[in-house]
């Protein structure tokens, strides 16, 4: 049966048929390549769609100095080849929630099951909170803070992501150098640098993008 790279996973494709790759200067057929359904297509665009998201709020520096790395010791190979670069974890929604908002100096707990799920603040560090300037007003222990909204649901949602770096460690020596702790605190140091700017334009009069939708 034909394989499917999709998330650094060889899987085997719901179609059996192949299309053939041609050389565009003689046509002659120098490989094949897999027909994927319209499942196999779907299951593609989700991870695609995850990884985007989490690779665009990294910061331009981060993503650079990642590519940078991976890029030059590709290069380095005698042989063409695919290769994955993933730091091949993987953590919960909630405790993702918990690491950045742990940033600002709040801490949270999870009351209800699915959809009704809700982050409530459940104790708030105030001299952190003052060091980064934030409004204490704002953050009161019990108030909500993050709630499910349905509308986001995908019919094809993926239930794990996790990118298989080993082939990367093995040829190319590569080892993450970012830690999601890291990634985290490069995240909210961006944002809250974001939301002051934002503040100091619409206390001008002006008005401001939305980056959330």
């Amino acid at each position: 049966m034909a394989k499917l790279l999709v998330a650094g996973e060889s899987i085997d494709s719901e179609s059996k048929e192949t299309t053939p790759v041609r050389n565009p200067a003689t046509g002659e057929v120098v490989d094949s390549v897999p027909k994927g359904t319209v499942a196999d297509i779907r299951r593609a665009i989700d991870v695609a769609a995850n990884a985007l998201k989490k690779w665009s709020i990294m910061a331009p520096s981060k993503r650079g100095s990642i590519l940078l790395q991976a890029g030059h010791l590709i290069l380095q190979q005698d042989k063409a080849e695919d290769y994955v670069i993933a730091t091949g974890v993987t953590t919960e929604i909630r405790e993702f929630a918990r690491m950045a908002f742990r940033y600002l100096g709040v801490e949270l707990s999870f009351e209800g099951k699915d959809a009704n799920e809700k982050g409530i603040i459940s104790s708030v560090d105030k001299a952190r909170a003052e060091e980064l300037k934030l409004n204490l007003t704002t953050l009161t222990v019990g108030k909500e803070v993050i709630n499910v909204d349905p509308k986001y649901f995908r019919p094809t949602e993926v239930d794990l992501l996790i990118g298989d770096a080993s082939k990367s460690r093995e040829k190319l020596g590569w080892k993450p150098k970012h830690t999601l702790a890291d990634l985290v605190n490069d995240m909210m140091q961006s944002d809250l640098h974001l939301m002051k700017k934002d503040e100091y334009l619409k206390e001008g009069g002006f008005r401001t993008m939305s980056y959330f939708e």
